[in-house]
């Protein structure tokens, strides 16, 4: 009995299945709706959209948790790109310190038979008078005192002007009280070297006779006179000559050797070793 149940049901499934097909297959050739078919349509069009609405829904969520999911990922690749960045630049920094330390250790050892020399940092500048003074970060407790003398290995950086017991303010050549007796290496024509009122870094060097041969890309050095600073430290190129205004002497403008706009470290000359 349940037997034929079974079959009877099974055999209504397949004649619905084959009524429907037919339907289908004769949908194109037909413009109006068998009655059949139209009660079918109907009783299975709110199973078709509440399926067409679910499926629009898993659709758009899944979309969704992608598009999150990408963005989520985007970001987190945004913050590494910025993150090693950040490394890389750290890295140059350490990079380019180290070589400046190397170059004044460097310098340091080879001139360790004419002067004893301290590395000090630069921890402030003066915004108002950037190429007149320094603060470096050593003082009386490491040996420094007014008027030492403080250089790199390019040239001459200025020289001590007051100490506190950890800091010192340097006073630098390119300031206009500053003065540095100074000498043409190539001529050995002697002068006064000062720094000149908004001129940014450069120099003046003032005496000079009026039939020296001086000209253009000279170098000058210190003079050694007048006790403050030794002989035969570089301090710059002359760039351009012309008689002073009372004609009785001409002046040199010179370029520093030092590039006064981006000293991070300098050596104190703690004392000039005998026999030097």
């Amino acid at each position: 009995m349940r037997r034929a149940q079974v079959g009877k049901v099974l055999a209504g499934v397949i004649l619905f299945g084959i009524i429907f097909a037919v339907m289908r297959l004769t949908a194109g050739e037909r413009t109006a709706t068998m009655p059949l078919e139209g009660g079918i349509r109907d009783v299975l069009a709110p199973v078709q959209a509440a399926a067409t609405q679910a499926g629009r829904i898993v659709y758009e969520g899944l979309g969704t948790l992608f598009s999150l999911g990408r963005a989520a990922r985007v970001e987190q690749l945004e913050k590494q790109v910025r993150q090693l960045e950040g490394k890389v630049a750290e890295l140059n920094e350490y990079k380019v310190e180290n070589e400046r330390l190397r170059r004044l250790l460097a310098f340091r050892e080879e001139t360790r038979d004419r002067y004893e020399l301290l590395a000090a940092d630069v921890i402030a500048r003066d915004p108002g008078n950037w190429f007149g003074t320094i603060t470096v970060d050593r003082g009386a407790a490491d040996g420094v005192r007014p008027y030492m003398p403080v250089l790199l290995p390019e040239g001459l950086v200025g020289r001590v002007l007051r100490v506190s017991q950890h800091t010192a303010e340097v006073l630098l050549i390119t300031d206009p009280h500053s003065g540095v007796g100074g000498v043409v290496q190539e001529t050995r024509t002697p002068g006064v070297l000062r720094g000149i009122v908004n001129s940014y870094g450069r120099l003046r060097m003032t005496y000079l006779a009026k039939d020296a041969p001086v000209k253009k890309g000279h170098t000058v050095v210190t003079s050694g006179l007048g006790g403050m600073f030794p002989g035969g430290i570089p301090v710059g190129k002359i760039t351009a000559v012309r008689p002073e205004p009372t004609g009785v002497t001409k002046e040199a403008f010179v370029e520093p050797l030092v590039n006064f706009g981006h000293v991070e470290e300098v050596l104190i000359m703690l004392r000039v070793t005998p026999g030097g």
